[in-house]
């Protein structure tokens, strides 16, 4: 994180000149104001606009930045996060990005210019260069959501293995004909779901059926759309693995629409064991997240990156800490039916 002091060794002006032209100070000339706000903008320094109100006093506060809180694994984390970070008593503070890198990288600015003393964070598809090099001047453990270029600290899902357990269970039950519903690939989580379910139908002697794949946002009107495409271009499709809890919702809807009987006619497994799976009209299988482990892990990486950082200079360590859903076997999973009705 830049600050005043480096501004002026880079300068090799005063602290005090520096920050009075950063404050458009009476006392300064224009071309020396010039001149230190220029090479601030370049540095990529970001003023403190609480400094006043804050000076000496010992920040407490930390970030989390999400996509969104509708898809519910994302909610609970939150939750979790936030009574997790009153334990070590630290304030949280939380910033919806929807998934826009500008957005994204606006919240971390404002963080930083609260001097939060670190971030957790869900990145969004393309994060900017401003927001990679904000990161990598603090404490950080990405969520879920893994972006290299951001490096540093995370806690993740393994997501190709849950989705090849959640396909590999329909396959065992004698399904061969399984469809997919999930997010898209320019995700690091839609990718490696995809390549579970991919990797699930080789290994299970068949052929990966692009048609039996359908990709796209993590959304009820989605799944719903899915639904209809693959059981009308598909109608011997007897299993569906659904990579979102979002898209479940929507998918379920369509399935009703089309008078289809999970799991009599369809079976389906989803992702993300939220809590209203488990009261469906027919409760669902799925695969079921550890959030509160990974929650207490992710809070407890940060904190300790806190408590060791040394400077404005320290580099964090890259360390990755991985867990594996657990499948939860209800109600809408059997054995295919002999006699299948088609599904137009």
């Amino acid at each position: 994180m830049i600050t005043i002091k480096d501004i002026a060794d880079a300068l090799s002006m005063s602290h005090s000149t520096v920050s009075r032209a950063l404050n458009n100070h009476k006392a300064i000339n224009e071309q020396t104001r010039i001149k230190v706000q220029e090479t601030a903008a370049r540095m990529g320094y970001i003023p403190n606009s609480g400094a006043r109100m804050m000076r000496g006093l010992s920040s407490r506060l930390v970030g989390l930045i999400v996509p969104n809180v509708q898809n519910e694994f994302f909610s609970a984390l939150a939750r979790v996060l936030s009574n997790n970070c009153a334990l070590y008593g630290y304030s949280m503070m939380l910033g919806i990005s929807e998934d826009d890198p500008v957005r994204e990288q606006e919240q971390i600015e404002a963080l930083v210019q609260s001097r939060a003393l670190g971030v957790m964070i869900a990145p969004s598809e393309r994060s900017t260069v401003a927001t990679r090099r904000l990161l990598k001047a603090i404490p950080c453990v990405q969520l879920l959501r893994y972006e290299p270029q951001l490096g540093g600290l995370a806690v993740r899902v393994n997501e190709e293995r849950a989705i090849h357990t959640a396909t590999d269970h329909l396959a065992a039950q004698g399904h061969r004909q399984i469809g997919y519903i999930g997010t898209l690939e320019t995700t690091s989580t839609g990718a490696s779901r995809l390549a579970g379910f991919r990797a699930a139908c080789r290994d299970h002697g068949g052929e990966v059926d692009s048609a039996l794949i359908r990709l796209g946002p993590p959304s009820p009107e989605y799944g719903s759309q899915a639904v209809h495409e693959l059981l009308s271009m598909r109608p011997d499709l007897t299993g569906l693995v659904i990579g979102s809890p979002r898209q479940m919702s929507g998918a379920l809807l369509a399935l009703r629409e089309r008078g289809v009987a999970i799991p009599k006619q369809v079976s389906i497994v989803g992702y993300g064991d939220t809590e209203w799976f488990q009261v469906a009209t027919v409760p669902l299988t799925a695969m079921a997240l550890p959030v509160r482990d990974m929650s207490e892990q992710a809070t407890a990486l940060l904190f300790s990156a806190i408590g060791n950082q040394a400077g404005a200079t320290t580099s964090f360590p890259h360390k990755e800490l991985i867990f594996e859903a657990t499948l939860v076997a209800r109600h809408s999973t059997a054995m295919p039916s002999v006699d299948i009705a088609v599904k137009t």
